[in-house]
């Protein structure tokens, strides 16, 4: 089921800086050994990291979940957290009271009820980008998300669904753009380029609509394109009349 949530850690004190490979270090370093090891060797990750702050000395991370069994792990991580717990080199701690936040919940099942919408917004809330000929490609083209979405679903869903990168192109077509590229700082030494803004999509098929409105939804979950572990291509999509159980949509 993929899940939305919020954790929240107690810092010894405030780091002068922090980087989206330290966030993503500190998830790792959560499970025990054999979850992490199998979360590195894989090469689509189950996990996305939606955004992360530090005040008073309280981290909040946000992210999202793709696998049924690694939100138990988590929950049973967070509480029964490991000793030695750090995040350069600073000591942290779970905040147990509420300090971990189911925020927005779907199962593949319910994803698949979604209604079919023809008119499709996607706003990309933080810099999106697609690996292309080895280089990072900043523009969001509907194939390339829809893609990028499909592959997600089909690796995590017991629900395989079948969308023919033709279809895209000859269904769908962009009605609405408004956006810039912008730089993702992953480290002191490594950035991306990627695209942030709004994009509307218009769709003629009433089947593709269907799918692809599932997917967009997904993409609430899953992101859009590369480095979605260290908090690029988190979207957020809306649709009136979708199927929820919580906050997700509109």
């Amino acid at each position: 089921m993929p899940v939305l949530v919020e954790l929240s850690f107690r810092l010894k004190k405030t780091p002068e800086v922090l980087y989206p490979t330290d966030v993503h270090g500190l998830f790792f370093s959560l499970f025990e050994e054999s979850i992490a090891q199998r979360l590195h060797k894989e090469a689509k990750k189950p996990f996305s990291i939606k955004g992360f702050s530090v005040k008073d000395s309280t981290l909040r991370l946000e992210l999202a979940l793709l696998e049924d069994g690694l939100y138990p792990a988590l929950i049973h991580s967070y509480y029964f957290p490991k000793e030695g717990l750090h995040i350069r080199g600073i000591p942290l701690s779970p905040t147990k009271d509420k300090g971990l936040k189911e925020k927005k919940a779907l199962s593949y099942q319910e994803l698949l009820e979604t209604l079919p919408h023809k008119r499709l917004q996607m706003e990309f809330v933080s810099p999106t980008a697609f690996n292309r000929f080895k280089f990072d490609y900043p523009f969001p083209e509907p194939h390339l998300i829809f893609s990028n979405l499909l592959s997600r679903w089909n690796t995590f869903s017991e629900f395989p669904l079948e969308l023919a990168e033709t279809e895209v192109l000859k269904g769908l077509m962009v009605y609405e753009f408004e956006g810039s590229t912008q730089e993702f700082i992953i480290d002191q030494r490594l950035k991306r380029i990627g695209f942030v803004g709004r994009v509307g999509f218009l769709i003629k098929d009433q089947e593709l609509a269907k799918k692809l409105s599932v997917l967009a939804l997904f993409s609430n979950f899953a992101g859009v394109g590369i480095k979605t572990t260290m908090g690029m291509g988190v979207v957020k999509t809306s649709l009136k009349g979708a199927i929820q159980r919580s906050d997700l949509v509109g």
